[in-house]
């Protein structure tokens, strides 16, 4: 999870960057998702600390949250990467964009 919130943190910042700005209407559904799915991930991360030894033994987290949260994260970073593909000027931008990720999963988090 480390590796994915690094990787997710350095696009954000390069879309807070962003010298043409960011289409509204996506960054404001992105943002929301990723505000939803890093409280979770807060959640998760707050329930395996190390001094709540005695919060861990009546908490139970499975692997499949973890598998669960790593799938979440790896969903935001391919949607912020769309969302700077899609921002940005002619010549960075990729050839085929397609739908972003949050686009396809338009049930949420469940």
């Amino acid at each position: 999870m480390k590796r994915q919130t690094d990787k997710l943190a350095a696009l954000l910042r390069q879309a807070a960057r962003a010298s043409g700005g960011l289409y509204e209407r996506p960054t404001s559904r992105i943002t929301e998702e990723i505000n939803q799915v890093l409280g979770k991930a807060l959640v998760l991360v707050t329930k395996c600390r190390r001094n709540a030894m005695l919060k861990r033994v009546f908490t139970i987290t499975s692997a499949a949250a973890f598998r669960k949260m790593n799938l979440l994260l790896d969903s935001l970073i391919g949607d912020v990467t769309w969302l700077l593909n899609v921002s940005a000027n002619g010549e960075e931008r990729a050839d085929h964009l397609g739908l972003p990720p949050v686009a396809t999963n338009e049930n949420g988090l469940g």
